[in-house]
């Protein structure tokens, strides 16, 4: 097992998946939302996120949506889970939703939030 220190997104989507598999199916759903919703902003409206240029938004929000949309077994496999949607650019914005969701929309389980706090916000 790797320290905490040595963790990537991909790990930390890998262990999110496998400590709450009942919450997945509704981030799947918030994070093709938000990926419908800013994919179709006009680049000047969208979010600065750090580590992705502003002209290759778009693209990664439709990248998201592909593959929620066109991989049912993301639900089912925390392993399929981590590597298409954490991993890379890809996974800077799925990491950034996933902390708006926690922070304004207030999640039902306070053990999700802090496990996303503590490997995401803290960290």
């Amino acid at each position: 097992m790797k320290s905490f220190e040595e963790l990537d997104n991909v790990d930390i989507g890998y262990y999110l998946h496998c400590w709450f598999p009942q919450h997945i199916p509704g981030l799947l759903q918030y994070l093709e939302n938000m990926a419908l919703s800013m994919r179709d902003e006009r680049s000047s409206k969208q979010p600065d996120i750090e580590g992705v240029a502003a002209d290759e938004m778009e693209e990664l929000w439709a990248k998201i949506v592909r593959r929620i949309q066109h991989e049912p077994e993301l639900k089912d496999n925390p392993t399929r889970f981590a590597e298409r949607l954490f991993a890379g650019k890809v996974g800077i914005l799925n990491v950034s939703c996933i902390i708006t969701w926690i922070n304004f929309i207030k999640h039902v389980n306070p053990k999700f939030t802090e496990a996303v706090k503590f490997f995401f916000v803290n960290a």
